[in-house]
C-alpha cells in the first residue's frame, strides 16, 4: 500500500509541475504580447532610456535661492571671554528658503582660517524679501583680522503648514541692574489646526536701524490650539549697542 501511494503521489507531483510550468509559459507569452501592443512614444520610439528614468528620480528644481547676511555685529559676554554675534539673514531671491543659515569663517593677519561659526535661526521657511535674526558665538577666538560669509541656500523641505499667528500686547523693558532687556507679548493661533512649537523671534535695533541683539523665546505651553493664545518673554542680556526699537516674528507649524 505504501508503494502504491508513493507512485500515486509521484504521478500527481509530476502532473502538477507540468501544469505550473505551462501556466507560467502562457502568462509570459500573453504579457509579452500585451507589452508589444503598447504604442511607443513617437519622440522616443526605442522606449525610455536610462537618462529618462534618471530624470524621473531627480528632485524638483531648487529655484532662485539667494541668502545674504547683513549687519553682522559682535559683543563680548558679560562674564568670561565668549564673543557673541548677531545679524540678519535676508532672502534676496525669488523663492522661499528652508532653514536659512550662513557660515562665517574668521582669518588672522596671514589669511589663515582660525575659527568659524554658523549664524542660524529656528525658522523653517523664509519668504522672498523677508529677513530673520540669527546668532552664534565663539568660545575660544577673541581676535581676528577678517572674516568671510558663505551662504548655501536650500529649498524648504518642510511639508506641513505654517500657522497663522497674531502678535499682540508687546512691551519692551530696558535693562536695569541685573535684569536683562525684555520683550514681552502674546501670540494667538488663528489657524484651524494646532500650532506646534510656537516661538517668538525677537530682534532689537539701535537708533540707526541696525540689529543689536536677539533672542528666541518659546511661548508658554509650547503649543497653541486653534484660536488660543499664550504669552512669551524674550530676555537679551548683552547687546552690541543701546536698543531703540524692537521687532517680533512668530513661528509655529502644523507638525
Amino acid at each position: 500500500m505504501g508503494l502504491i501511494i508513493g507512485l500515486g503521489c509521484g504521478g500527481l507531483l509530476l502532473v502538477t509541475i507540468i501544469g505550473v510550468v505551462g501556466f507560467f509559459w502562457y502568462a509570459a507569452k500573453k504579457t509579452s504580447e500585451a507589452i508589444a501592443a503598447i504604442p511607443l512614444d513617437s519622440a522616443n520610439p526605442d522606449g525610455p532610456k536610462l537618462g529618462d528614468l534618471g530624470d524621473l528620480a531627480k528632485p524638483p528644481k531648487a529655484g532662485d535661492l539667494k541668502a545674504e547676511l547683513k549687519d553682522l555685529r559682535h559683543y563680548k559676554a558679560e562674564y568670561g571671554s565668549t564673543i557673541h554675534f548677531v545679524g540678519e539673514i535676508h532672502n534676496t531671491g525669488k523663492d522661499p528658503l528652508g532653514f536659512p543659515n550662513i557660515k562665517v569663517t574668521f582669518f588672522d593677519d596671514g589669511n589663515t582660517a582660525i575659527d568659524s561659526g554658523t549664524c542660524s535661526s529656528l525658522i523653517r521657511e523664509l519668504a522672498p524679501g523677508e529677513k530673520v535674526p540669527c546668532t552664534f558665538s565663539l568660545y575660544k577666538t577673541t581676535k581676528w583680522a577678517s572674516y568671510k560669509t558663505e551662504a548655501n541656500p536650500m529649498r524648504p523641505l518642510f511639508t506641513g503648514k505654517a500657522a497663522k499667528l497674531k502678535i499682540s500686547d508687546t512691551k519692551f523693558t530696558a535693562k536695569k541692574g541685573f535684569n536683562p532687556h525684555q520683550v514681552e507679548g502674546k501670540i494667538t493661533n488663528e489657524s484651524a489646526f494646532k500650532a506646534k512649537s510656537v516661538w517668538a523671534l525677537v530682534s532689537l535695533y539701535d537708533k540707526e536701524g541696525k540689529i543689536c541683539g536677539a533672542d528666541q523665546a518659546l511661548v508658554a505651553g509650547n503649543d497653541l490650539d486653534s484660536n488660543s493664545g499664550g504669552i512669551f518673554t524674550a530676555k537679551i542680556y548683552n547687546v552690541a549697542a543701546p536698543p531703540d526699537t524692537f521687532r517680533v516674528l512668530a513661528v509655529g507649524y502644523s507638525e
